[in-house]
């Protein structure tokens, strides 16, 4: 990274989806005489029981909401729209799909979701049932990567807090403002119509397209990855436990031990524990020439969950296909439980 901070400004104009700019950094290097970093937002995180929440307003009535950096858009919860008074439409035909099997969803009109800088209005947005979470903590609503994708998203769960920004004249690597020490790794598909923060790590050597998910609370890998890359059974621990999945249908697991797990350019973690499991068998839909139901194509092989993100500090710009991190300290994958 060649940069460092120059200066801290106030800028006074506004972005369509944005109540008050915040602040601008400027960097400066030989490359670009002038890169700055418009800062849009800045949220504060909690990551209690590795559920990233933030805080939002609707209606002038406070909701929670949780960043789900594996929803491509972003939704309602069937448990705030009724607590919200929503008026909840059916969606005949649109199934939503996720670790665990599928779920049908609804849709309604909002009016106004404000949280932190931010605030959406007059949208049509889904309406999906999760799975009660524990401490009455089911949020409101969940926010997914049609809010996120416009910018640099900055993920810095080590301190709480969420940033987004609008890079200007910027190199992708003149945007890890905060280190020199990191590691970089390109985007798969990160122009598509439902974009995913996806990239190559690679297990044991091996490569496999990981989806980079905060709304999994812990990172998984598919049984059919074990299988792919023939991974020896000594190294599978055979005590099963099961978790639930997106609509409550139970996932079973197990636990693998890798030799290696490398992520991007300059990471790599030794003697990895993972957990491993059928998560997408239930995902299948039949066609109009079938009744036999067909496994979806393109489904995730690797989650990686916020147990990564808690440990890391992380940059992810979809405009440049591009994502960084930095290692900030503690467990990278956890297997027994989240800390509080």
């Amino acid at each position: 990274m060649q940069g460092r901070t120059d200066a801290l400004t106030l800028p006074a104009r506004h972005g369509r989806w944005v109540a008050g700019l915040l602040a601008t950094v400027l960097l400066g290097s030989a490359a670009f005489a002038r890169c700055s970093l418009e800062r849009i937002a800045s949220l504060p995180v909690d990551v209690t029981g590795n559920r990233p929440m933030i805080a939002g307003e609707y209606a002038g009535r406070p909701v929670k909401l949780v960043i789900d950096t594996g929803a491509t858009m972003s939704y309602a919860t069937q448990t705030g729209a009724a607590r919200l008074g929503l008026a909840v439409e059916a969606a005949p035909g649109y199934e939503v799909y996720g670790a665990g099997g599928k779920e049908r969803m609804g849709s309604t009109w909002i009016g106004s979701l404000a949280f932190g800088q931010l605030r959406i209005r007059h949208v049509q947005m889904a309406v999906i049932r999760l799975q009660p979470a524990p401490l009455d903590e089911t949020p409101d609503f969940v926010i997914g990567q049609d809010v996120f994708t416009r910018y640099a998203m900055e993920l810095d769960f080590p301190d709480g807090k969420l940033r987004l920004w609008q890079p200007h004249d910027c190199a992708p690597a003149q945007i890890v403002y905060w280190t020199q020490n990191y590691s970089m790794a390109k985007l798969v598909d990160a122009r598509s119509d439902a974009p995913a923060i996806r990239a190559t790590v690679l297990l044991d050597g091996k490569p496999v397209t990981a989806t980079f998910d905060t709304g999994a609370p812990t990172s998984w890998i598919t049984r059919r990855v074990l299988d792919a890359l023939n991974i020896p059974t000594e190294a599978i621990d055979r005590h099963p436990y099961v978790v639930p999945g997106m609509n409550g249908q139970p996932i079973h697991g197990e636990m693998v031990t890798l030799g290696t797990l490398a992520l991007g350019d300059n990471e790599t973690v030794r003697n990895v524990k993972l957990r491993v499991g059928h998560l997408f068998a239930r995902d299948q839909r039949s066609t109009m020439d079938s009744r036999i139901p067909r496994r979806l194509s393109g489904l995730p092989r690797m989650l990686i969950g916020s147990d990564f993100f808690r440990s890391h500090r992380v940059m992810v710009w979809f405009h440049a296909s591009r994502m960084f991190f930095s290692y900030q300290g503690g467990p990278i994958f956890q297997t027994i439980a989240s800390p509080r």
